[in-house]
């Protein structure tokens, strides 16, 4: 199973909190600041992580809600998961 995060930058520290905690479980994690590299297309590293994971944990809070880069992401989440059933969204707060 792959899990891909999606949250806030405001949102930072619980989300790499939440990776640390799923990846001590043995669940690989898609996060940004361990999955983009310097000079990566970043829509594209993000497309890839949303298209090879299971799993999205959207980290909901008021900075998540209003963060286009957040929506974006779910947005292409929910998409993928309306013609897969086995794909699950996860909220966290």
């Amino acid at each position: 199973m792959k899990v891909f995060i999606s949250h806030s930058s405001y949102d930072k520290s619980f989300a790499r909190r939440l990776a640390d905690v799923l990846n001590a479980n043995d669940i690989s994690v898609w996060i940004d600041e361990m999955s983009l590299s310097l000079g990566d297309n970043i829509i594209q590293k993000i497309e890839d992580g949303i298209r090879s994971s299971d799993v999205i944990i959207a980290v909901l809070s008021k900075n998540y809600v209003s963060s286009k880069w957040a929506m974006q992401e779910l947005s292409m989440f929910m998409a993928r998961a309306l013609s897969e059933e086995s794909i699950r969204v996860i909220p966290a707060r």
